[in-house]
């Protein structure tokens, strides 16, 4: 039995170009200030550890944002990599969750149209850390969280998750945000998929 975690946005959904469109509209920035915000700051140091202590104020604040953020999202055509979906259709004797800081209501409905048997689909808040979520999930499948493999696409993803998953079960997205070539600066090449069927290299 394999025990796989996803990420949502640059994962299992096609949704880079929604997201700067939306930031860049929440911001009042340009197209390329927005990308250029994300892909080199925003998306490579842990922002929602297990540590840090939200105050109501703040986590209302923060859900509000992403609330707004995946309504713009949704109307600049986030959708789902469906190749990669079939190719996970595909995929025999695992348990698979999605652990994201995504809008819960927009996950629920992707994860749903993927027609995926996710065990969970965990969304943004109000614990914020993907580490508690995945601790979570693991308790559930009555695992240790080093037998979870987690497909991700951001650096900030991989930099968080070495710190309490096995480094080796850590597979990057190479059409995701980051990229092959960026990944490559927190991954071996091994760990990169660069078509959606090279997941089966690993199930």
């Amino acid at each position: 039995m394999h025990y796989i975690i996803f990420d949502f946005d640059g994962t299992l959904a096609d949704s880079w170009d929604a997201t700067v469109k939306a930031h860049s509209e929440m911001t009042q920035r340009s197209y390329n200030e927005t990308a250029e915000e994300m892909l080199n700051h925003r998306l490579i140091k842990p922002r929602y550890t297990k540590d840090r202590v939200y105050t109501q104020d703040e986590t209302d604040e923060l859900m509000k944002f992403r609330q707004d953020e995946y309504e713009l999202k949704e109307k600049h055509e986030l959708k789902l990599f469906k190749q990669f979906i079939q190719e996970l259709h595909k995929l025999q004797n695992t348990k698979m969750a999605v652990v994201s800081t995504a809008y819960q209501p927009a996950l629920d409905k992707f994860c749903t149209e993927s027609g995926l048997s996710f065990t969970h689909v965990i969304g943004f808040g109000p614990n914020f850390s993907k580490e508690a979520k995945m601790e979570e999930i693991a308790e559930d499948w009555k695992v240790d969280l080093k037998d979870i493999y987690f497909v991700t696409d951001t650096i900030r993803d991989v930099v968080e998750a070495k710190e309490f998953l096995d480094p080796s079960k850590i597979i990057g997205c190479a059409w995701g945000f980051h990229g092959g070539d960026r990944l490559l600066e927190v991954l071996p090449k091994e760990q990169i998929l660069h078509n959606f069927e090279d997941i089966h290299k690993f199930f």
